[in-house]
């Protein structure tokens, strides 16, 4: 029990931590784009240029900050509360007539359910074996002890259980899931933009103010730390020179994740089921799928945030064409 505390309050930590540098990465190098990098990397376009590009850099900026304040801000886990210790009954369907003589007419003991003719059937199965109004099969989490909906997972990380769980991203120290799905797909694109943009001019500036007169041990971190230290080296070009390898590492991370992303979209299919050979099948449109995720008018969400205007499609529990891969199904 120890071990595991331990364990989950370093988990506590790394999120915390990856979580002030993103704030802290964000402040800076929109404080360098806006103060060298753009008006020396683009100094040929003109004044009215340079303040449309820092005008643009701020919306970048600010897309990165909003999606991921709403990536961890959203919660996508199912709640359990005391006057409903499961979900509502009433979102299932009737059962199959297989079940009805102990679901409608049974009593509850120690080990399961007592069936008719004096038989016992474990609860659990019973409740893995209950279809949904849409005839997908709802589960039962033993350790939340709560019955859920389909393609809902138990995080063994965040210790809920996630609708819709795609994965746990312990960069932001959150599951992605129904609810936040878009904002990750968003970071992902908005990261991939700004780190783009910002490495080439970067690598701009640092080519035409230092390139002549540095070595190329000067490039590493640890040495450009001990010169600035040293007072050889001025503050802001060692921030340049960390921004470079940090903007291209999560550029790279960033494409890599918003083009899985987008192709777990098109798909209707999250990682987990991805990776876990899932049991359904889609028969929707791409357009659907992706109303699914980001709602109606779903490219607004490119400009800004928009799940307080344009809602999704599916509340999470029930699927509009999703369906049971044919040897997935109970006989």
């Amino acid at each position: 029990m120890d071990e595991l505390r331990k364990d989950e309050k370093e988990r506590d930590k790394v999120s915390a931590r990856s979580r002030l540098y993103f704030c802290l990465m964000a402040v800076t190098l929109l404080y360098s784009s806006i103060v060298y990098l753009i008006p020396h990397g683009m100094k040929d376009w003109g004044e009215w240029g340079v303040y449309h590009m820092k005008v643009l850099a701020c919306f970048i900026a600010f897309n990165c900050v909003a999606n991921f304040l709403c990536l961890i801000c959203y919660d996508t886990s199912i709640k359990k509360i005391k006057d409903r210790p499961g979900l509502p009954r009433h979102l299932w369907e009737k059962p199959p007539d297989r079940f009805i003589p102990y679901l409608y007419n049974h009593s509850q003991n120690s080990r399961g359910v007592v069936m008719q003719n004096g038989s016992t059937v474990d609860q659990k199965y019973e409740r893995n074996h209950m279809d949904c109004k849409d005839g997908l099969p709802w589960s039962y989490c033993d350790i939340c002890d709560i019955d859920l909906p389909p393609r809902a997972v138990h995080c063994s990380t965040c210790k809920k259980c996630i609708l819709k769980r795609d994965h746990h991203c312990y960069l932001t120290g959150v599951c992605v899931g129904h609810y936040n799905q878009r904002y990750f797909a968003m970071l992902g694109f908005y990261t991939m933009v700004s780190c783009v943009w910002g490495f080439c001019l970067t690598r701009v500036y640092l080519i035409a103010n230092a390139w002549d007169v540095f070595s190329w041990i000067d490039f590493f971190p640890p040495y450009s730390l001990y010169r600035v230290l040293s007072g050889s080296l001025e503050f802001h070009i060692f921030i340049m020179i960390h921004h470079l390898w940090i903007l291209f590492l999560f550029g790279f991370a960033g494409f890599m994740y918003f083009t899985c992303q987008i192709i777990l979209i098109v798909l209707n299919k999250t990682l987990y089921e991805f990776t876990k050979k899932d049991r359904y099948r889609s028969t929707t449109s791409v357009a659907r799928n992706f109303r699914s995720v980001f709602g109606d008018f779903w490219l607004i969400n490119f400009i800004f945030p928009a799940q307080i205007i344009f809602r999704q499609s599916d509340d999470g529990y029930h699927w509009v064409g999703l369906k049971m891969k044919q040897s997935e199904h109970i006989l």
